[in-house]
């Protein structure tokens, strides 16, 4: 971080406490996920300080009920839901169209949707679920949005990653679309997260080199250490781990600090390409930061979505 910021956030700062003193009105944000866990606390603090919102998810009426209680409580927060399956191809080009028809800015685009834990499932497009939900769709949601970013900008780009990234064993030269969408036999629940994790600082850093001369700009973060989220709503233990877990660990305001720091902080406008925990910089394993790697990453990527998707021209840069 360059010298002129002083580091005001810590582990235990919440959303709110970063927006304290930024100006976010008028800017139009979209988190995905946002109808459970760390992604509604960063929909209510966003829109709560006067952000202009829009989050996704599967669950309508947990969607509806989030905008209806925002809204109740702050009568002047604009917040909206709109639904998108990141399981479906079909249905994230569904909502890109949806969407775009809409609105004809954005400013912000977080990535929070993620999916840990349960059995091995593949989605309607033959995808291992958490590669397709945790890299795969948001690759090909960020090439739907990209027009919209580049002419909205400066944009910033956030990817809500972990941690867990320093347990994966994907790298350069020991990678592919099997290995990034393995089959029942070679499935780990936990192998996969941090594989795909992995992935999204990957892409992250590709795309700072690749899309930066466009006025975007993008990051890479880790929220907290097992924080009582609705991401493994798949894994049956999820939710005793995550109740004695949680009483040593971040609430969900505080899990949500470091991407509203990321999406909104004057602190980190020059910051593209990093990675941050707990509001401030880190840094990630060595193949984390391999650019090699992650153009190797970005393009099988684009591979995997132009093999679902007729007519998909998969872009290299």
């Amino acid at each position: 971080m360059s010298e002129k910021v002083v580091r005001r956030f810590y582990e235990k700062s919440t959303a709110a406490e970063v927006l304290v003193n930024e100006n976010i009105k008028g800017k139009r944000f979209l988190v995905t996920g946002g109808t459970s866990g760390i992604g509604t606390s960063t929909v209510e603090a966003l829109a709560e300080a006067g952000g202009h919102v829009v989050f996704t998810g599967r669950n309508n009426e947990a969607g509806n009920n989030l905008v209806c209680s925002i809204i109740k409580n702050h009568p002047g927060a604009i917040v909206e839901y709109m639904p998108v399956d990141f399981c479906s191809l079909k249905d994230v080009k569904r909502f890109a169209e949806d969407f775009l028809k809409k609105y004809k800015r954005l400013d912000v685009l977080i990535f929070n949707a993620g999916m840990f834990g349960g059995s091995h499932t593949e989605t309607e497009d033959g995808y291992e679920s958490a590669a397709q939900v945790n890299a795969i769709s948001q690759v090909y949601l960020l090439e739907l949005l990209r027009p919209l970013l580049k002419e909205s900008a400066p944009t910033r780009i956030v990817f809500v990653s972990s941690e867990a990234h320093r347990s994966a064993n994907i790298k350069h030269g020991h990678f592919s679309a099997a290995l990034l969408s393995p089959s029942k036999q070679h499935y780990s629940s936990w192998r996969q997260y941090a594989n795909t994790k992995l992935c999204q600082i990957l892409i992250s850093n590709y795309l700072q080199e690749q899309w930066s001369k466009d006025g975007m700009t993008f990051y890479a973060l880790h929220p907290g250490n097992m924080i009582s989220t609705g991401i493994g709503r798949s894994w049956a233990g999820a939710k005793v781990l995550f109740a004695v877990i949680g009483l040593f660990t971040k609430n969900l305001q505080q899990g949500a600090s470091t991407t509203v720091y990321c999406s909104a902080s004057s602190d980190t406008i020059n910051q593209g390409g990093k990675y941050f925990r707990d509001c401030w910089l880190n840094e990630p394993t060595s193949t984390a930061r391999d650019l090699v790697f992650a153009e190797e990453v970005w393009k099988t990527c684009q591979k995997m979505i132009s093999d679902k998707v007729p007519n998909y021209v998969a872009t290299t840069e």
